[in-house]
């Protein structure tokens, strides 16, 4: 192992690694064995790392310590990390990384007010705040950026990876706004605790009101949230508004209405689930007591996640106030994320038709917009918000013509007919299988 290492280091790897030492010395190290795999525990919750991942920090950061960490891009630091965090761990607590051009395209479509402050409350390793602090740089004084873009995650192992990923050269010594906390319970006016990277020392900060918050929300169905959750779920008042089967992120989206400014916008990634389902329906009734549901993105080219088996869109809402709601606009991307990194200026086409609400150009991005009173309409004809994307108000022009087609058959759904004699000719048919 390397010697020692310094602790003016802003890098959680570096810190971590310089401290083996005399954490082996005071005996904190349990080892376990599951599945035929060492587990280094550090007697604290969510600090588990199998023992390959352990020798793989040991070794990266004596790579970082000989040549220096200013050397290398915060992307290719970020990569190299993420890759030690266990899929199926992230499988369970819902974590996937989010794509830097997805991360890109979700926070400009988001905010509308870069001096303002934004949030990214499940920041997992730190993609979204890191496309957010790249603008706002842009825009005002470096040390104001950095003090604008706040990030936490219920986790504490991603935040390291995420400090890192949030750091650059010229933001070294300044205090990223990164803290531990569970979405669910966050609360306007709360003390946070961060840490001065020049002192080491905590500093206190009271959480305020957010013009913009965006997130990549845990993709966890109902039957996998966690017990801990479930307990702060049960104390909201608008859970018995819900469905039983709802996600996670349903119970994320709608608290988070607590912490916005009025008129402060939610852009937020979520999977599709909502779409067609009752609970989803539900959701999306919950959800409007709070918002103005804006816009919805998906795509048509392909999955935006591929090391998740998951559907995903974007959801962009502003918290009511006393303005009107001038309808909901569905967009339905026919360019992949690679399109878009590929080519600045497919990127911007969708950009500025979101933000204008104009098809500029159908074959990067098709528009189609729908009041409230229409939305409520064609939904009364059990249209499921996946037709939205297209035309379907010609819908409105005959439902005084069409029925349910209950109302003429009996259907039965689900019924099993693997014994009907139907499946199973008689030899004279002379059928081959």
């Amino acid at each position: 192992m390397c010697s020692s290492i310094n602790d003016n280091e802003r890098s959680w790897g570096i810190q971590l690694i310089s401290n083996i030492n005399s954490i082996v010395e005071h005996n904190d190290l349990i080892i376990k064995r599951a599945g035929g795999e060492s587990t280094i525990s550090l007697k604290k919750k969510n600090n588990m790392f199998p023992d390959v991942s352990w020798q793989d920090f040991v070794d990266y950061s004596c790579f970082l310590k000989e040549n220096g960490i200013n050397a290398f891009e915060q992307e290719a630091l970020q990569n190299i990390l993420e890759g030690s965090i266990a899929t199926s761990r992230r499988a369970i607590n819902g974590q996937y990384t989010t794509p830097p051009e997805l991360a890109k395209i979700l926070v400009k479509l988001t905010v509308k007010n870069w001096e303002d402050t934004i949030l990214d409350c499940c920041c997992g390793t730190g993609t979204i705040p890191k496309e957010a602090l790249k603008i706002k740089k842009a825009h005002m004084p470096v040390n104001e950026a950095v003090e604008s873009v706040w990030a936490c995650d219920k986790y504490s192992y991603p935040l390291q990876i995420a400090n890192l990923s949030m750091t650059d050269v010229d933001t070294m010594n300044l205090a990223n706004r990164i803290f531990q906390h569970n979405a669910l319970t966050l609360s306007f006016g709360e003390n946070v605790d961060i840490v001065d990277p020049e002192t080491g020392e905590k500093m206190h900060l009271l959480l305020p009101e957010f013009g913009s918050i965006t997130s990549n929300l845990p993709f966890v169905g109902s039957s996998s949230i966690p017990e801990d959750d479930k307990n702060e779920i049960k104390k909201m008042h608008f859970t018995s508004n819900l469905d039983g089967r709802s996600d996670l992120s349903f119970y994320i989206a709608i608290k988070l209405a607590d912490i916005l400014k009025p008129s402060g916008t939610l852009g937020i990634i979520v999977s599709n689930s909502w779409m067609g389902t009752e609970s989803g329906g539900k959701f999306i009734r919950e959800l409007q007591k709070h918002y103005d549901l804006k816009q919805i993105h998906i795509s048509s080219n392909e999955r935006w996640f591929h090391n998740a088996d998951v559907v995903t869109t974007i959801m962009i809402l502003e918290k009511k106030s006393n303005s009107t709601n001038d309808g909901t606009v569905f967009w339905l991307w026919n360019k992949s994320l690679d399109d878009f990194a590929k080519d600045t200026d497919k990127e911007d086409i969708l950009i500025s038709s979101a933000i204008l609400e104009s098809e500029i150009n159908p074959e990067i991005a098709k528009m189609s917009k729908y009041s409230s009173q229409e939305l409520h309409d064609i939904l009364n004809l059990n249209i499921s918000y996946n037709a939205f994307f297209y035309n379907v108000r010609w819908l409105l022009d005959i439902k005084n013509k069409i029925i349910p087609i209950k109302d003429v058959f009996n259907v039965i759904r689900g019924a099993r007919r693997g014994w009907d004699k139907m499946f199973y000719p008689k030899d004279f048919f002379s059928l081959k299988s």
